[in-house]
């Protein structure tokens, strides 16, 4: 995978919105819906994206960039609309992801699990990543300076299933 690269469709003039679109369309939203439908399904339940809706969605990729993000403003439209409205505190509040709490578990229960695993011959030897890299980035995570734990996930996936279907 190394020499490799991803070439995504770019149909906007803004690379602002080009990587929304890449986000919107492949990356991101399909991984979360993915998780989310799993996670209801099991529950007999179903989630609801109101933000979703392809209105909505159509407009905010009509939009200059400048409605978008300002400095480290974001979600400027959004904001400005509602500055008389919501209270200054959450009107000037950053952005706060929610979902899942994988990172709350590798924090509060897996660190020691997670270092072993990282720590191992067996995943040191895969060519798939910068060991020693990988390991800064981790410990930035366990140091409070990193929220996203999906790279952790990701490579701990990889690693087990790697031991559970090919070195057996």
């Amino acid at each position: 995978h190394m020499h490799r690269t991803t070439n995504f469709p770019r149909p906007f003039k803004s690379n602002l919105t080009n990587a929304q679109y890449i986000d919107f369309r492949y990356t991101k939203l399909p991984r979360v819906l993915r998780f989310n439908d799993h996670v209801t399904m099991s529950y007999g339940r179903e989630l609801r994206l109101p933000f979703l809706d392809h209105r909505i969605v159509e407009f905010c990729f009509s939009l200059p960039d400048e409605y978008k993000i300002k400095g480290t403003r974001q979600k400027v439209l959004l904001r400005d609309a509602m500055e008389s409205i919501v209270p200054r505190k959450i009107h000037t509040a950053r952005k706060k992801d929610s979902g899942a709490i994988q990172a709350e578990w590798f924090r509060d229960n897996y660190k020691e699990q997670v270092y072993e695993l990282l720590d191992s011959e067996q995943f040191k030897s895969r060519i798939f990543w910068d060991h020693k890299k990988l390991r800064k980035r981790v410990d930035s995570f366990y140091r409070g300076e990193l929220d996203n734990s999906f790279f952790i996930w990701q490579c701990l996936n990889l690693e087990l299933w790697f031991r559970e279907y090919i070195d057996n």
